[in-house]
């Protein structure tokens, strides 16, 4: 009885929102769960989710059927209905010319141009915003004049001054405080116009969307770059920053591009060939953002400017806008937006009608809708004795308790631009170094995401007992024990069957503890050395840890399957949510504020401040309970007493493997 290996082999639940087929109005919204922003990607503290390092190890693997997964549900089965749609939609489109059929290949280049460019930017905005303030606050760092002269001639004439400005605590603080509200005025308008953007693409299409959000993009560099130029003949100098991050905030940001962009992927390519996909987008991005900022910095060198980066960003941006407006095809035909359109405005005539006795509560409702998937999150009540139900009702807070040890870890993305300005204090780094740090740090996080964490998982993971496998159609299963004759002739094969969901949820959460236990190492150490490269070797110990995230998301799936959760998306939701607003909104408050009331006289409070918050995370991971089995409660309430089988059933001890037949006959075994 031979066992396929697609049939057996068990993907993560996140998968779920992967295959799911697009003619679900809902797609878009599903790819929003799972969007982060794309710096998460390079940033030592950044956090990836499991899909993002299931998607990277089948890139590092593309043959690789590996049953050692984090997780231990199986992929659901799509719709026939839809599927059958679908390829009929895919035979429409197979007739259409090359340049107007939709298709992800469109956006492959421009996937790993943008994270070039996005990654090549980040050590260099910092640097930027530094010498600008010097410029306004201390006349004595330069000359006056055009911001590019005065920049050119101070980093093309004497790197040493740098140094004092960038180690001046009042610099510091002003730096501080411009990207504290630049980075929260962007968050705070993504989370709430990012829902919406991504309903709107349902409805008035993707390309629609996309490309007023690549024109957000597009004003944030203009206004960057010229803000920068002409900064010293405007009212209020370099604050004007600021309005860039609006403008790029009301247009959704990255995450209603990549939320647009998954969905533009799920429109056009079938279920089964998705994750593929997927995996080459993460594939360049990772690509792009390990190589990016060491391309950066030496084209800081060779230039002698900063803004030089901001320059080629704006030029691929530009070209990324005119292939959006002008080449690439709709992904959605008339009548799926025609549909979209009409359960819309079905919704909105419900609500409207629910609340036609507070107007003003329904409004509000629908400005705050983006946090209503963070009530899935709540405890609900369960019954350690399913016997005695009345005695043992209590509630299971370990849903929410593993949400909140996620969010105090994402709390630390927050942080990383108030620690590059730490690097140029302390240790009087530029861009340049700042680059090759983060150039390193990143390519060591996705060699262990793609090599070394699947390895341990297929090393120490539990596995179940191991099956005799037959080769005769009227031999039973057996466990492969010694005490199992085996018949004259009789050949068998052994494999593994796949652990107990118990048995995988315990062992991530402990790749969760373990995560943080590296990652708070790391952190706690560093505010103790003064050596750049103690500095950069226990930023690369704290890229160990980056387990932390896919883990955390693979045990909170697990807890919700056990307490009746069905609707995984429900939960991707308000872990997508919990994202945005631990990383763009509370993060970059809380260690902006201690950055700029600390850099004076302890600059070190930041990496402090981070230690305290991964030390509470652990404390929330240690206080998950994971729940009984039904079944061990039964029986452990019973004693099994009395307990006896028929000969003709399958012994406890050996487990049940299933498998995909051609029809639904059930086949007998001979005794």
């Amino acid at each position: 009885m031979p066992v396929s290996r697609s049939s057996s082999r068990l993907r993560p639940a996140i998968a779920r929102s992967i295959s799911r087929p697009r003619n679900s109005r809902s797609s878009s919204i599903d790819a929003y769960h799972y969007s982060g922003t794309p710096s998460n990607l390079v940033i030592p503290d950044g956090q990836v989710t499991e899909e993002t390092v299931e998607l990277l190890q089948e890139l590092v693997h593309p043959l690789h059927e590996s049953e050692e997964t984090l997780t231990g549900t199986e992929e659901p089965e799509s719709d026939p209905e839809d599927v059958h749609n679908f390829q009929k939609l895919a035979e429409e489109r197979s007739k259409l010319p090359w340049h107007k059929r939709p298709s992800p290949w469109w956006f492959l280049i421009s996937v790993g141009a943008s994270a070039f460019v996005i990654s090549m930017c980040i050590a260099p905005r910092i640097e930027l915003y530094t010498q600008l303030v010097c410029n306004a606050r201390r006349a004595n760092h330069t000359g006056g004049g055009d911001a590019e002269e005065s920049l050119l001639s101070q980093f093309a004439g004497d790197n040493e001054r740098q140094r004092p400005c960038a180690a001046d605590p009042e610099v510091s603080a002003s730096v501080a405080k411009l990207t504290m509200i630049y980075t929260l005025c962007m968050g705070v308008l993504g989370c709430l116009t990012t829902g919406w953007w991504t309903s709107l693409s349902d409805r008035a299409g993707r390309i629609r969307v996309l490309g007023l959000g690549i024109f957000g993009l597009l004003y944030a560099d203009l206004n960057f770059v010229t803000v920068a130029k002409i900064y010293h003949r405007l009212p209020g100098t370099y604050w004007w920053f600021v309005l860039g991050a609006l403008v790029e905030g009301l247009f959704g940001s990255y995450s209603t591009i990549n939320a647009t962009m998954h969905a533009y992927v799920a429109d056009t390519v079938e279920p089964h060939g998705r994750a593929r996909i997927f995996s080459l987008f993460y594939g360049l991005l990772f690509a792009g953002f390990a190589f990016g900022p060491t391309v950066g910095g030496l084209v800081v060198r060779f230039t002698g400017t900063p803004l030089s980066v901001f320059y080629i960003a704006m030029g691929v941006h530009t070209l990324y806008a005119l292939m959006v407006w002008f080449v690439i095809p709709e992904s959605l035909t008339r009548a799926q937006r025609n549909e979209s359109r009409r359960q819309y405005h079905e919704s909105i005539e419900k609500g409207r009608r629910e609340a036609i006795d507070s107007p003003i509560l329904y409004r509000f409702k629908r400005i705050f809708s983006f946090l209503s998937p963070l009530s899935v999150l709540w405890a609900t009540v369960e019954d350690s004795n399913p016997l005695k139900p009345q005695k043992s009702q209590r509630g299971n807070w370990g849903l929410l308790l593993m949400a909140l040890s996620s969010g105090c870890s994402l709390l630390l993305m927050g942080s990383y631009s108030y620690k590059f300005q730490y690097t140029s204090a302390v240790f009087g780094w530029s861009s340049e170094e700042i680059g090759y740090w983060l150039s390193i740090v990143g390519f060591i996080r996705a060699g262990f995401l793609a090599v070394l964490l699947p390895l341990i998982i297929k090393l120490f993971k539990p596995r179940g007992p191991a099956v005799q496998l037959p080769t005769t159609p009227n031999e039973p299963l057996q466990p492969a024990t010694e005490t199992t004759p085996l018949r004259q002739g009789q050949q068998t094969r052994t494999t593994y069957a796949p652990p107990s969901s118990q048995q995988s949820i315990a062992f991530d959460l402990t790749l969760v503890r373990v995560s943080i236990v590296i990652e708070f190492l790391s952190m706690i150490a560093i505010p103790f050395t003064s050596s750049p490269l103690i500095f950069t070797a226990f930023s690369i110990l704290g890229s160990f840890g980056s387990g932390h995230a896919p883990a955390a998301q693979s045990v909170s799936l697990a807890l919700y399957a056990q307490r009746g959760g069905v609707e995984s998306g429900k939960l991707l939701g308000a872990l997508g949510v919990l994202q945005i607003v631990s990383s763009q909104v509370l993060g970059p408050a809380i260690f902006g504020l201690v950055f700029v009331k600390t850099i004076a006289t302890m600059p070190t409070a930041i990496f402090f401040l981070s230690s305290a918050v991964i030390a509470l995370s652990f404390i929330f991971s240690l206080c998950v309970r994971l729940p009984k089995p039904v079944q061990d409660a039964e029986e452990a309430s019973t004693g099994n007493v009395g307990h006896q089988q028929d000969e003709t059933l399958v012994d406890d001890s050996v487990p049940v493997v299933v498998v995909d037949a051609p029809s639904p006959k059930v086949a007998s075994t001979s005794t």
